[in-house]
């Protein structure tokens, strides 16, 4: 695995009026690596992942994706950049009028100038890559929850992005469910060599996925470092995460305006 960081963060603040949500994060991923950011409601997560992806531009502090300035760049360097990056949100996203492989070809029909028989022929493999070729033809509303996770992420993989951003993968969904799709992200790391940054607060996701934790509190870093390193870690408050005791921790965390503040992003 290569050292040199794909993803650089570098003191990022960021508030909404009074709510100083992001305090001063920085951190690095190398590539080829699946960092997951855990923390509480309230404590920035979201917010961070939504300024890494482009989208919320911080009030000061450095984002660099691949070597770029991400709010340094305009035009076609801009979408460049974002052509490197795929993202699946956490309700998929998909659009019900579209079957499975019409939501894929979407992003291949706006970025590039394929022809339909080879945006057809991509679409299989990536429908094929995510184990859903059998349902091609079927529209969201028609298949599970488990089913439209592989279908947003055969979308976020379209335009084989060399970055991979997850908000809440597993969000809904069962315990088999669950760790089909965390085999699939692990899956694509080593097939694709993608590197990915996994919003979640699921534990036994963590302990399937993770080569890095970046554990925020209160709008900060409290931990970033292995899986092993988030397990034997001495603070309390890292443990409560560990152990699911995420209520007390977020309600320790933040006020109650910050807390209503997050759900809102």
């Amino acid at each position: 695995m290569a050292d040199r960081p794909v993803i650089e963060v570098e003191d990022v603040h960021k508030s909404f009026g009074d709510v100083h949500v992001l305090r001063g994060i920085s951190f690095q991923v190398s590539e080829d690596q699946t960092v997951c950011i855990l923390g509480a409601s309230g404590d920035g997560k979201t917010t961070m992942l939504k300024t890494l992806m482009g989208v919320l531009p911080p009030d000061s502090g450095r984002v660099r994706i691949l070597g770029e300035d991400v709010y340094g760049l305009a035009g076609e360097e801009r979408e460049d950049l974002r052509r490197k990056i795929g993202v699946t949100f956490q309700s998929g996203a998909l659009l019900n009028s579209m079957t499975l492989a019409e939501n894929i070809a979407l992003p291949l029909e706006y970025h590039t100038e394929l022809d339909d028989d080879t945006i057809a022929t991509m679409v299989k493999i990536k429908l094929q890559q995510v184990g859903l070729l059998h349902a091609a033809n079927l529209r969201p509303n028609e298949v599970s929850g488990g089913m439209k996770k592989r279908a947003a992420v055969a979308r976020a993989i379209a335009m084989d992005p060399k970055i991979l951003f997850y908000d809440e993968p597993s969000a809904g969904l069962d315990p088999i469910a669950t760790a089909s799709l965390d085999k699939l992200i692990n899956d694509l790391k080593t097939s694709m060599e993608i590197t990915s940054v996994v919003v979640t607060h699921e534990m036994e996701s963590v302990r399937r996925i993770a080569d890095r934790v970046l554990l925020q509190y209160r709008g900060q870093v409290l931990l970033d470092g292995t899986l092993q390193e988030l397990l034997d870690s001495p603070s309390e408050r890292v443990q409560r995460f560990v152990r699911g005791d995420i209520e007390s921790m977020a309600v320790s965390s933040t006020m109650l305006k910050a807390y209503h503040q997050d759900l809102l992003m």
